[in-house]
């Protein structure tokens, strides 16, 4: 945890673009075969859940899914602004999001 936060105040003033290339490194390196592998099978393992081959499948497709819908999505500063009414609305990041209890899904 002290990790995740010391690194998200690093980026915390990151430009979109800059933001953009990390969670595309992320992605892309979550759906590395050999990586998605190690992570289905600790998912089975940790629920005893389903079966490693079809997690493995499950994983990769929600990887692409995710990255798909986070393309082009604004994340970063100003999301819209209503100089009429005196309204801002920022994107900037809020904390660490965790997962606790066991999931066939962690990807």
């Amino acid at each position: 945890m002290t990790r995740a936060r010391a690194a998200q105040a690093q980026f915390a003033s990151w430009p979109q673009d800059r933001v953009d290339d990390l969670v595309a490194a992320v992605g892309w390196w979550c759906y590395r075969e050999d990586n998605v592998r190690t992570m289905s099978a600790l998912a089975y393992q940790g629920t005893g859940l389903g079966d490693p081959e079809d997690l493995f499948a499950l994983h990769r497709k929600r990887i692409l899914g995710t990255m798909r819908d986070l393309h082009g999505a604004r994340t970063v500063g100003v999301l819209a602004d209503d100089p009429e009414l005196g309204l801002r609305t920022l994107a900037k990041p809020l904390g660490v999001v965790a997962l606790i209890t066991p999931a066939t899904a962690p990807c």
